[in-house]
């Protein structure tokens, strides 16, 4: 039982401890992972630019099957062409000729088996620290950052950002203009 309880806290004390800490003190930070301590000093700009390595999930085939199926396809099956005779009265007619497309049977590939595939991709946010109070020479705030992708698939990221260890409460919004431009998360007093 106390092995199992020491081993417990070592791994959560060493999770704790592989979490990048990151200096937030020029325009543009870059992070190697998808988690970071982000650390706001009296250097720390208004707006700052964060680039994390995020983990994104895909799905990908990697076993074809192949089946008939029926078709109406004048591409691959063909046209019936055909002439007929339109009369006009009086006498008068004239010819028309018509085609449609035949119908045949094709072979269409399809995936049999799906399988899970991880790259890791760039992704930017935003952090707008808006109207708060400048920090002094020895104080820092601390703000923990986790990039998750939305769902399988997709290439869309959501960050969950939590203050840590603050000079005041603060909250964060995510602010998005139009949907167009990408996501700033807006740091403000309570």
């Amino acid at each position: 039982m106390k092995k199992s309880f020491a081993l417990i806290a070592l791994a959560l004390s060493l999770s704790a401890f592989s979490q990048e800490e990151v200096q937030l003190n020029s325009k543009k930070v870059y992070v190697n992972s998808a988690e970071a301590i982000l650390v706001r000093t009296n250097q720390t700009p208004e707006t700052v630019e964060v680039t994390f390595q995020v983990p994104m999930a895909n799905s990908i085939c990697i076993r074809q099957a192949y089946t008939q199926v029926y078709a109406y396809s004048g591409f691959e099956c063909g046209y019936y062409t055909g002439s007929r005779v339109v009369y006009y009265g009086r006498g008068l007619r004239r010819y028309e000729t018509y085609s449609y497309p035949r119908q045949c049977l094709i072979t269409q590939a399809y995936c049999a088996e799906y399988a899970s595939s991880t790259r890791t991709e760039p992704d930017t946010m935003k952090l707008k620290f808006k109207n708060l109070a400048a920090l002094g020479d020895s104080e820092s705030e601390t703000f923990r950052v986790i990039a998750n992708q939305k769902r399988p698939d997709s290439d869309g990221v959501l960050y969950n950002i939590t203050p840590v260890k603050t000079v005041v409460p603060y909250k964060v919004e995510k602010k998005k203009v139009l949907g167009l431009f990408n996501t700033t998360y807006v740091v403000e007093l309570q």
